[in-house]
């Protein structure tokens, strides 16, 4: 459906209602959602069937919202409506001149993090895990980070050099674990890492070769501490989204019969889901819609990934990817999952900003670190899947 103006006014409208970045918390699964006030809650409370008995044993029905999955082949997929032209390009260079932060494509440089090791001899952290477990072991805080920077400053500067930017904006998250923590506020202790957006501008490939609007791919990361069993919980129950801070959805759900798992043409197992959401738009405007495509597979070194595309007539174009990169310290000992978040879209007729973008990226990739460290630290803490495979999920709040 195309946007529609409003044939009314309204009483008053708040101060930056238009964020249309909102769009981003739905895509939890990318999660899309956005910055202002919640225009209503969904209610999606979880219901239970009753208990069907044999002779044998008693087992409860599965709650009514639950969205079984179903096998599928990948030709099933594509011909259904996933248009996988529309998934993000594999390498996307810097928009230099735009936005704050370092000037770098943030999944390359944080393997390129992930993969230092200072070989000399000491007790000091010798890799980015290395520093991030001392940290965590000493307590977590600002105390601790300063200990640990000056210990790594000390005896193995190249290496604080390389780490302690990227370490300071990962590990400082006192404002995102607070209740007063806002996504409209770009905090210094909000735990999230940014970096400049990317560009399509100069594809020559089909669809993006004549792509409208803005050209734009924010990105970010943060340092989940939870295994890709909880985050993948987090990111698929649906009826916390309304719940989250500065969300504003008329309804958000995934649709009941689209979540598949298969193979994809190179044999690698994946798990796709489709979600609907609806978002009020502030006058003159009324409202904008998107049914939302998500696909999760591991890529050709075995690292889980997670595209989302959205061929909706609201947009001119939307589309993502998050990248789950393993985090673990020289001797092995798993220590997190650092996601980065690759997101862009523009909306038809609407004007916006990037801004807004990045406000709405804060929230869902804030939101989800907090509520997957929540379920990690409820599940007992102890590392299940951690990298190399899709794993099993359950997906909430369906219709």
């Amino acid at each position: 459906m195309e946007l529609r103006t409003r044939q009314f006014s309204r009483a008053s409208v708040a101060k930056d209602a238009l964020r249309p970045s909102r769009v981003l918390r739905g895509m939890e699964g990318w999660r899309v959602a956005g910055p202002w006030a919640l225009a209503s809650v969904l209610v999606a409370a979880m219901a239970r069937a009753t208990p069907v008995a044999d002779e044998r044993a008693t087992t409860p029905a599965a709650p009514l919202d639950l969205v079984r999955p179903t096998s599928s082949t990948w030709a099933e997929l594509v011909r259904d409506g996933f248009d996988v032209a529309w998934i993000l390009p594999e390498d996307l260079p810097v928009a230099r001149d735009e936005g704050a932060g370092p000037a770098v494509n943030l999944v390359e440089d944080a393997r390129r993090l992930l993969a230092l090791k200072d070989e000399a001899p000491g007790l000091a952290p010798a890799t980015f895990g290395d520093a991030v477990l001392a940290i965590r072991r000493a307590g977590g805080g600002a105390e601790a980070r300063e200990r640990v920077f000056a210990e790594l400053r000390a005896t193995r500067p190249a290496l604080a050099r390389e780490l302690e930017p990227a370490l300071r904006e990962l590990l400082a998250d006192e404002t995102l674990r607070g209740t007063a923590w806002d996504p409209e506020r770009d905090d210094a202790r909000d735990g999230l890492w940014f970096a400049r957006p990317l560009t399509l501008e100069r594809l020559q490939t089909a669809p993006w070769s004549r792509l409208e609007g803005s050209k734009l791919v924010q990105q970010a990361a943060a340092l989940v501490f939870a295994d890709l069993d909880a985050i993948k919980a987090a990111e698929n129950d649906y009826r916390a989204y309304p719940a989250r801070p500065a969300a504003a959805y008329e309804a958000i759900y995934p649709i009941v019969g689209s979540h598949r798992r298969g193979l994809d043409p190179r044999g690698a197992p994946f798990a796709s889901l489709r979600i609907h959401f609806r978002c009020d738009l502030p006058f003159p405007f009324s409202e904008y819609r998107c049914d939302l495509s998500i696909l999760n597979r591991t890529g050709r070194d075995g690292t889980l990934r997670c595209d989302i595309v959205s061929t909706s007539r609201d947009f001119l174009w939307l589309a993502g990817r998050d990248t789950f990169l393993s985090v673990r310290a020289s001797d092995g000992t798993w220590v997190g999952t650092l996601v980065v978040r690759w997101f862009g879209f523009d909306l038809r007729g609407v004007p916006d900003g990037d801004d807004a973008r990045r406000a709405g990226l804060r929230s869902s990739l804030g939101s989800l670190k907090r509520e997957a460290e929540a379920l990690f630290t409820a599940s007992g803490a102890r590392p299940r899947t951690t990298d190399g495979r899709v794993p099993n999920f359950d997906v909430r709040g369906g219709r």
